[in-house]
């Protein structure tokens, strides 16, 4: 009965080492992103804090927004994450206003810290040595969804790697409208 009992608790701790970790950063991030989304919302931010991020855009027409609409999402510049509060269209740019997510990079950190010393990978911060450091995981998932790779001219230092149950077909070159969009009537 305890040889039951030992073994049913190294199981638990084992399940819990491989997979509970990783489910509790996940809450600590999601709940963290809901938080910070709900602080924007209602407006507890300063304005001088945001930060103006301009891309161009290849539309076949121009759009042009006098006031900026409040928008989500992220992206990562340089190494900080940075939370979309607000964008606007001028012309062929458009232009996003963000916040840096300053607790949503702590925790990211902190997930990579932990995994980096639970997994005990050795990592050469050595510029100068003649073996670069190796990646010591695969990601199983690579074989089943695409990396997508969008690419704005002008934009750069901007990435981020989207994963799609769905393939997505983009014509080799972008084809220039010379005509109107169609009026409203």
């Amino acid at each position: 009965m305890r040889k039951r009992i030992a073994s049913i608790v190294f199981i638990s701790i084992l399940a819990f080492n491989w997979l509970g970790y990783r489910a509790v950063f996940s809450y600590l991030e999601n709940k963290q992103s809901y938080h910070f989304e709900a602080q924007l919302d209602k407006h507890n931010y300063r304005e001088d804090e945001l930060i103006s991020i301009k891309t161009h855009i290849p539309l076949p027409y121009s759009i042009q927004t006098e006031e900026f609409e409040r928008w989500s999402g992220e992206v990562e510049v340089d190494g900080i994450l940075y939370k979309y509060v607000k964008r606007r269209f001028s012309g062929n740019t458009v232009e996003y206003l963000c916040l840096p997510n300053h607790d949503g990079m702590m925790i990211k950190n902190a997930k990579e810290e932990f995994f980096r010393l639970a997994t005990d990978l050795q990592t050469s911060n050595d510029t100068n040595s003649p073996h670069p450091a190796k990646k010591n995981f695969k990601n199983p998932l690579t074989e089943f969804f695409q990396e997508i790779v969008s690419y704005i001219p002008g934009q750069k230092n901007v990435s981020g790697i989207y994963y799609s149950a769905y393939l997505f077909c983009l014509p080799p070159k972008v084809v220039s409208v010379q005509e109107q969009p169609p009026e409203v009537a």
